[in-house]
Order: C-alpha cells, then structure tokens, then sequence
C-alpha cells in the first residue's frame, strides 16, 4: 500500500499515515518500522504493509519513496 505521512514526532518516534484512496482513515508507525534510511518529517510519501496487533490495524515495513 501507499501514503503520505501526514504526522510524525522526532520526540515521540511515532506518527500517522494517511492512506492513498481512504479519506477516513489514518494508519499508527512507529519509528521502528522504517525500513528506509531516511527519519520522516510529515509529507513525504511512502510505501508499507498492514500489520494487525491487539485487534488494532497498523503500518509495518515502512519505506519512504524517494
């Protein structure tokens, strides 16, 4: 799948993902599931899986497209 960061904190070493074509739903990363070399800032577009714990949807292998 592929999206937009729409929010990250450096601090905090999560954020949000929004999803290309579903204007109603934000996907949780955390900063340990960046594959790429490049920290996220918010905007940049990446590619990632879906990953389901605690009964909760999330991103996992996360890469940002350069």
């Amino acid at each position: 799948m592929q999206g937009s960061i729409r929010w990250y904190s450096a601090t905090k070493h999560y954020g949000f993902i929004k999803v290309d074509g579903d204007k109603t739903k934000d996907l949780f990363f955390h900063l340990d599931h960046i594959t790429s070399r490049i920290e996220p800032f918010g905007g940049e577009r990446v590619e990632f899986l879906l990953d389901k714990h605690n009964g909760k949807t999330h991103a996992r292998h996360v890469r940002v497209i350069e």
